[in-house]
């Protein structure tokens, strides 16, 4: 996006790609980091055996460095998927976006596929939390019964990660540009605790 964004050569776009890459490498490293603390308890990078390492009583298995890992994606969820306090996607005044100023210069299909990439990032992330955190609904087998049941639980857990996104919008206002790696900060050294409490 943010190639795409510079290519067209306008004003705004290269101010939202300019902006967009100054936030990715303060949000990617967290992501990492959190991912990899629960592959080092689990003793693996699949997804699958990640959200089924914790078992039926994943409720009372939590410690502190599955605490520490989950404020740290708290954190991360409005940035990563482009939301107050981080990023405004509503707003009609360019100079305060970030996501949505490297698509001021796109329309038609660019435009549709550029969008749908956005909304299929924040379901991964999303799902990406639900599944590391609260494995709840895991299909078991391939039966229709079963799959119901993990799609069911999977929309539900999602609906409410979307819940808190939209109490966090409504509850915040937009943080300025300088203060967003101070934010950005915190969900680092969560993770960073995390990863470190693994390994320790």
């Amino acid at each position: 996006m943010a190639v795409g964004a510079l290519d067209a050569g306008g004003a705004f776009g290269g101010m939202g790609a300019s902006r967009e890459m100054t936030i990715a490498p303060l949000v990617e490293p967290v992501l990492m980091m959190v991912v990899f603390s629960a592959a080092l308890a689990a003793g693996t990078t699949e997804l699958g055996t990640l959200a089924a390492h914790r078992g039926s009583s994943w409720l009372f298995a939590w410690d502190a460095a599955d605490f520490l890992g989950f404020a740290a994606m708290i954190v991360l969820l409005p940035a990563e998927t482009g939301r107050i306090p981080v990023d405004n996607p509503d707003t009609h005044l360019e100079l305060t976006m970030l996501h949505e100023g490297m698509l001021l210069e796109h329309s038609g299909p660019g435009l549709a596929c550029m969008v749908l990439a956005s909304h299929t990032r924040q379901i991964v992330t999303l799902g990406l939390v639900s599944s590391l955190f609260f494995p709840v609904g895991l299909a078991v087998g391939a039966g229709a019964t079963a799959l119901l049941f993990g799609v069911t639980a999977f929309v539900v857990k999602v609906a409410l990660l979307a819940t808190y996104l939209a109490l966090v919008e409504s509850s915040y206002a937009k943080l300025r540009l300088f203060r967003v790696p101070q934010y950005l900060g915190v969900g680092f050294v969560c993770a960073l605790t995390a990863l470190a409490l693994r390994i320790l």
